[in-house]
C-alpha cells in the first residue's frame, strides 16, 4: 500500500508539472500504437487506462472516437484542463484494479502504466474484463531484453532518488537532462559530415536529438521518480496476456534506437470459447 501511495504521489506531481500537450506526443502515440492506424478509432468507444495529464489522450480524442480516460493520481485535474473543448472525452479518477465500468469498449489501451503497477498481471486481467467481444487490448511496457542500463544501473540509482523530495528531484533532473541535451547537440553536429558520421552513430541516446529539452527533462524525472518500474521479457508479456484470457494478435519490440527504447507493444483480443 505504501508503494502505491508513493507511486500516486510521484505521478500526480509529474503530470501536473509536465501537463502540456505538444505535437511530438501525437507522433509518439501513433508510433507506439503501430500497426493500428488512426482511422481505426473513428466512432469507436475507447478507454485510456492511465491517462495521466492527458498528453496522449489529447491526440487520441482527435481520431473521432468516444474516449474515457482514467487515472488514480491527481493528474486527472490536468487531464481535465487539457481536454476542455472535447465533447467526446470523459475523464475519471479511478483505480485500474477496481474500475466502475462495464465490458463495453471497442479498444482499451494502456501506455507506460502496467510496468509501474504492484501487480501488473492483475492490471491486465482487469482491463481485459472491460472488452466486449471482438474488441482489442493494447499494452506498451518496458522490455528487459538488451536493457542492462535501465534494469541494473538505473534501478539502483532510483533506490536513492525516489527517497528525495519531489521538488528537489525535479530541480536535480535538470543536470542529467542537460548532459543528454549536449550529447544530442554533439550528435547533430557530427552527423553533418561523412567523416564524423560513424562517430556520431556511437553516441548514446541519439534518438532524443529532435526532442525538446522539456521532454528530456520529463524523461529523466519519470525514470528517477517512480518507486516501481518492472521490465518484462517477451515470454512474460505473452504469459500475462494468456492468463488474462487474451489471444495475442501482434507483439513487436521497439529497439534501443527508438524513442520508446527497449520495450514491447502488444495487441490482444478475448479468446472465444470453442464448441
Amino acid at each position: 500500500m505504501e508503494v502505491k501511495k508513493r507511486t500516486l504521489r510521484s505521478f500526480g506531481y509529474e503530470w501536473r508539472k509536465f501537463s502540456e500537450a505538444h505535437e511530438e506526443y501525437k507522433r509518439e502515440l501513433l508510433h507506439v500504437l503501430r500497426p493500428v492506424k488512426p482511422s481505426f478509432f473513428k466512432n469507436k468507444l475507447v478507454l485510456d487506462a492511465g491517462c495521466g495529464a492527458g498528453r496522449l489522450t489529447y491526440y487520441m480524442a482527435k481520431t473521432g472516437c468516444e474516449l474515457v480516460g482514467i487515472d488514480l493520481s491527481k493528474a486527472v485535474y490536468s487531464a481535465h484542463e487539457n481536454m476542455k473543448g472535447f465533447s467526446n472525452v470523459h475523464i475519471m479518477q479511478a483505480d485500474i484494479y477496481n474500475l466502475p465500468l462495464r465490458p463495453c469498449f471497442d479498444f482499451v489501451y494502456s501506455i507506460g502504466v502496467i510496468h509501474h503497477l504492484p501487480k501488473p498481471e492483475l492490471g491486465i486481467k482487469r482491463l481485459s474484463a472491460l472488452l466486449k467481444p471482438n474488441s482489442t487490448l493494447f499494452v506498451w511496457v518496458y522490455g528487459r531484453e538488451d536493457n542492462f542500463f535501465a534494469v541494473v544501473v538505473l534501478d539502483r540509482i532510483r533506490k536513492v532518488t525516489t527517497k528525495l523530495p519531489l521538488g528537489l528531484l525535479y530541480q536535480l533532473c535538470y543536470f542529467p537532462a542537460a548532459i543528454l541535451h549536449v550529447l544530442n547537440l554533439l550528435f547533430q553536429m557530427l552527423s553533418k559530415t561523412p567523416l564524423t558520421k560513424a562517430l556520431a552513430d556511437r553516441l548514446p541516446y541519439s534518438q532524443y536529438s529532435h526532442v525538446r529539452f522539456r521532454k528530456k527533462h520529463l524523461t529523466v524525472f519519470d525514470h528517477l521518480s517512480v518507486p516501481v518500474a518492472r521490465f518484462f521479457t517477451k515470454e512474460e508479456v505473452v504469459k500475462m496476456f494468456n492468463d488474462a484470457g487474451l489471444e495475442i494478435q501482434s507483439i513487436s519490440r521497439i529497439s534501443r534506437k527508438e524513442l520508446q527504447q527497449n520495450s514491447w507493444r502488444v495487441l490482444g483480443i478475448p479468446n472465444v470459447p470453442k464448441g
